[in-house]
Formats: structure tokens, sequence, C-alpha cells
């Protein structure tokens, strides 16, 4: 009896355990424009930053930013990693567009910080 509540436990501890790592690795950095935020629509903006200039700007987390330049927009809601502090705009722009090579420094979230 003692056997098969050890075996019982230990099997729903690795099972647990399987879990765990496998939503921990959905949740890890992938390289790609997901890892900064996610394309948003123009009318959620809440802040818009012209980049036809070429110079590095900065945002906070949880910005919802519509890049202008030229003509060209797009809107986009930054979520970074809590360890990512900058990326470059052409890293996130929508295929087709064409923005300059532009640092967006990420500050942390005015509201978030204690």
């Amino acid at each position: 009896m003692k056997t098969n509540r050890a075996t019982l436990l230990l099997l729903s501890l690795t099972l647990s355990s399987a879990m765990l790592a496998s939503a921990a690795q959905a949740h890890s950095e992938t390289g790609t424009a997901a890892d900064d935020g996610r394309l948003a629509p123009n009318s959620a903006a809440t802040k818009v930053i012209d980049v036809s200039n070429g110079k590095a700007v900065n945002v906070n987390e949880g910005d919802i930013v519509k890049f202008v330049n030229n003509g060209e927009s797009f809107t986009f809601n930054v979520r970074t990693y809590q360890n990512v502090t900058h990326f470059n705009l052409a890293q996130v722009e929508p295929k087709g567009d064409h923005f300059p090579s532009v640092e967006v420094y990420v500050e942390p979230n005015p509201i978030d910080v204690n």
C-alpha cells in the first residue's frame, strides 16, 4: 500500500514538473518581434512618435505607440521582457514598411514602479 502511494506521488510530481517546464518554455524569448510587443490598431494609440529624423526614442512598458515615418505609420503595443531595455524599430515594423533604424528605449511603466 505504501509503495503504491509513493509511486503515485512520484508520478504526480513528475507530471507537475513537466507541465511547469513546458509552461515556462512557452513564455521564453523567441527572437522575434513578439518578444517586444505586438501590433495594435491605430485607434488604440496612446502616444504618437515621428521617427523620420532617425533618432532614438523613449517609451514606457505598456505604451501603445503609433510610429510615423514620412506618411507611413503603424501602431505597436510595447510589451517587452523584464530584462529587455531596448529594441530596434526595424525588428517590429510590419512587412513592407520602410522605417529607419531607430532604437526604442523602454522604461518601466511608472504605474508599476513602487
